[in-house]
């Protein structure tokens, strides 16, 4: 068992070093940054992950609460409201690919004509934000927590972080790869937004941090 377990440890290390390299990569470091220079950047994220649960942990605590909620972590970046306009972004990206998904023609049974009209209408698909979605309660949480500006108002904030980063990745694209490297530049580029192996996030790393959070149970 512990041998198993040693495995998945660092099958899920390698992983997500790998993934580091490549958002580095991405990013404007070299295409083989310097191993130490991978380390402490995965290091960081893992520190960060781990203080936001002990954090939210204590919110969660503080209001007589056994379990972390949604909001207990988005209470901690109040005072960040550029941080907090990035994850509603990803919420409302993760929610459009979900629903996109919901979308997608369904495949034939087997035993099923595929010239046969579909049993779901165009109209029963979903195509807006459903009331109970992560995305939605995101939103309802924002415009309650008194930053002067709503959910959607904080969404159209103008972000000159992203907006260099942008500019430096466009760079890069433009003038510093060549045509041979590109392709490599693409995959490195999307393989930080599709993680096709997160069993090795549900296997390993969510529960070491979770396990370095005592007494934490999320939701």
């Amino acid at each position: 068992m512990s041998g198993t377990r040693n495995a998945d440890s660092s099958a899920a290390t390698a992983h997500y070093r790998e993934m580091v390299r490549r958002m580095m990569y991405s990013n404007g470091d070299l295409e083989e940054p310097l191993p130490p220079c991978v380390d402490m950047v995965l290091d960081l994220a893992k520190f960060q992950m781990v203080k936001a649960l002990q954090d939210a942990w204590e919110q969660a605590n503080a209001q007589g609460r056994s379990c972390i909620a949604l909001e207990d972590v988005l209470v901690l970046f109040r005072r960040h409201k550029f941080l907090l306009k990035r994850l509603l972004q990803f919420a409302e990206a993760a929610e459009r690919i979900s629903l996109l998904k919901q979308a997608a023609p369904r495949p034939a049974k087997l035993d099923e004509d595929p010239d046969q009209d579909s049993d779901v209408d165009d109209d029963d698909l979903a195509t807006a934000s459903v009331p109970d979605s992560s995305f939605s309660r995101m939103q309802n949480y924002v415009d309650i927590m008194g930053l002067g500006q709503s959910a959607a108002e904080l969404m159209q904030l103008p972000d000159g972080e992203f907006e260099e980063r942008q500019r430096r990745v466009a760079e890069i694209v433009m003038n510093g790869i060549t045509s041979e490297e590109y392709p490599r530049y693409t995959a490195a580029r999307t393989a930080t937004f599709l993680d096709e192996t997160k069993r090795a996030g549900r296997r390993y790393i969510y529960p070491r941090i979770v396990k370095e959070v005592k007494g934490v149970h999320l939701w």
